[in-house]
């Protein structure tokens, strides 16, 4: 048998729409986190589009094309 002890971890993987609001967007993460620590995750992930504002990237490229 393998001397290597076994650690289960649960993981949770969280999606929602972010927008501009970044306060909502942290207040929505942090709920979507504290319920999958509540259902046993010990690491939550998130997409990398959290971190990302359509509006901030629209506003972007009309500075760009105008």
């Amino acid at each position: 048998m393998d001397s290597r002890a076994r650690h289960d971890v649960g993981v949770a993987v969280a999606q929602f729409a972010p927008g501009a609001d970044q306060e909502l967007n942290l207040s929505t993460m942090r709920a979507l986190a504290e319920t999958a620590v509540a259902r046993g995750a010990r690491i939550v992930v998130f997409p990398e589009s959290v971190s990302y504002t359509h509006l901030r990237a629209h506003e972007k490229l009309m500075k760009l094309v105008c």
